[in-house]
């Protein structure tokens, strides 16, 4: 069994469309979909196949079936789902219906990235992004649930460069990409001297509800790289840039 948890589609239209479509190029086979009530929302539920893997002492033949809810709630779309070979087993879907609920998440969650040397602090309710992260090359970003988006936070990492090197690169690459009202200040974060560059940059959302985000970038050394803490709004929420900075937990990473 496991549960998910992710923003972006408007429908349950959409969320069957892209379900069904991420499914068959993953490989799932023989995938039926119908509309159903879950924690009492309406949701779609998701049965389908995959092939068992040959080879694995432990792995019966045939394939193994999965049932999986997907449904609104809060803002955000949720995913429960249940796997067995052959077949799901019939107490086990029982339970999901039984006992499944979702509530609005509150407070803040820590987020752990040992491997990159930092953790940071962001509302419950966000939702880590890998896909927006992997396209522009950042190692993590979360962002708020609802759409547009109102805030995000992304996190990068340069190797083997320095602070002013990273600044200067940064304040080029955003004028380019029309930046513009730049302030640039010293900042401590995570005990650690640093800079701060304040500027406002395009919003390039179609369905953004401002021209102009606004976006701070925190430079921090690490040993022989830089990360960088970046953290956009649309509408600047007084004391929130402060707030996530204040969470930011450097670890001083093993020189190579």
């Amino acid at each position: 069994m496991w549960v998910g948890r992710w923003s972006g589609p408007t429908s349950l239209d959409e969320v069957r469309r892209n379900g069904i479509a991420r499914l068959r190029s993953d490989g799932a086979q023989h995938v039926r979909t119908k509309r159903v009530v879950l924690a009492d929302s309406a949701a779609v539920q998701f049965t389908y196949s995959r092939p068992a893997i040959r080879g694995l002492g432990w792995a019966p033949g045939g394939s193994n079936e999965t049932i999986e809810f997907r449904l609104f709630a809060h803002d955000q779309v949720f995913q429960v789902g249940v796997s067995g070979w052959r077949h799901v087993p019939t107490h086990a879907l029982a339970s999901v219906k039984r006992t499944f609920r979702t509530f609005a998440p509150s407070g803040t969650r820590i987020v752990k990235r040992p491997d990159d040397g930092f953790s940071i602090g962001v509302p419950a309710a966000w939702n880590e992004d890998p896909e927006s992260a992997r396209s522009v090359r950042a190692l993590w970003t979360a962002m708020a649930p609802t759409r547009p988006t109102p805030a995000w936070v992304y996190v990068f990492k340069k190797t083997r460069s320095t602070v002013p090197a990273e600044v200067a690169a940064a304040r080029l690459n955003i004028e380019r990409y029309g930046g513009t009202d730049f302030t640039q200040s010293a900042a401590t974060v995570a005990g650690r001297d640093g800079l701060r560059l304040d500027f406002l940059f395009p919003n390039r959302d179609s369905n953004a509800t401002v021209p102009m985000a606004h976006d701070v970038e925190f430079f921090v050394p690490n040993g022989r790289d830089v990360l960088i803490l970046a953290v956009g709004q649309n509408t600047p929420q007084p004391g929130f840039v402060e707030q996530v900075v204040a969470s930011l937990r450097v670890r001083e990473l093993a020189l190579p």
